[in-house]
């Protein structure tokens, strides 16, 4: 239920998670901020903030529902249409970051979540972008998810038997930047150590 105390664990883990792989850029945190950083928030850092972004240059509205298009379109032009696009500020978020070469591990847990759970990720540093990328990913990602000779569920739950299933996949975070995640609970006799090394040896 969304009142289950393991989800706000779960959540915040994921949250620390990704601040631990990208610290020092913005997808490693969280896009509505912290209970810190909200609280922080003056009423004149949000006016700043939504006098520099909201533009209709910089906005999708979606509307669902039993409407009539033709009233839709023109309570658009009445509202947004009277506001002027205007240049948006540089988005240096879009930058890919800088990574450094090294392995960083952290645990979290409480004593009401039971179940034990790994979870690894590994950025990729791609230098020239091009159009057989993106069939690449696709390949790769099928064939992550997959259980073909020589794909994580073959390796870790078939021949090691580290684990008894897994989650595996591949994205792009940026233009340049990929990244490779999987995600499994250990058998009974494996240490989360000894599948976090597993894990680690598959992917390098």
């Amino acid at each position: 239920s969304a009142d289950d105390p393991r989800l706000d664990l779960f959540k915040r883990f994921g949250m620390q998670f990704e601040t631990v792989l990208l610290p020092d850029h913005s997808l490693g945190r969280n896009v509505v901020g912290s209970p810190e950083t909200i609280d922080a928030l003056t009423v004149e850092e949000a006016k700043r903030f939504h006098a520099r972004w909201y533009a209709p240059n910089n906005t999708t509205v979606v509307v669902a529902g039993n409407l009539d298009p033709e009233a839709v379109r023109a309570a658009a032009a009445r509202t947004f249409g009277a506001v002027e696009p205007r240049p948006l500020p540089p988005r240096p978020g879009r930058a890919a970051p800088q990574i450094a070469p090294e392995r960083l591990s952290f645990t979290a847990g409480a004593a009401q979540v039971k179940r034990r759970t790994v979870r690894y990720a590994k950025l990729i540093l791609v230098p020239e972008e091009n159009d057989g990328l993106r069939s690449a990913r696709m390949l790769l990602g099928t064939f992550l998810a997959g259980q073909l000779a020589g794909s994580p569920h073959d390796v870790l739950v078939e021949q090691q038997g580290v684990t008894d299933g897994i989650n595996a996949w591949v994205s792009r975070q940026l233009p340049g930047l990929y990244r490779v995640d999987l995600s499994a609970e250990p058998t009974p006799d494996t240490s989360l150590q000894q599948l976090a090394d597993a894990m680690r040896r598959y992917v390098d």
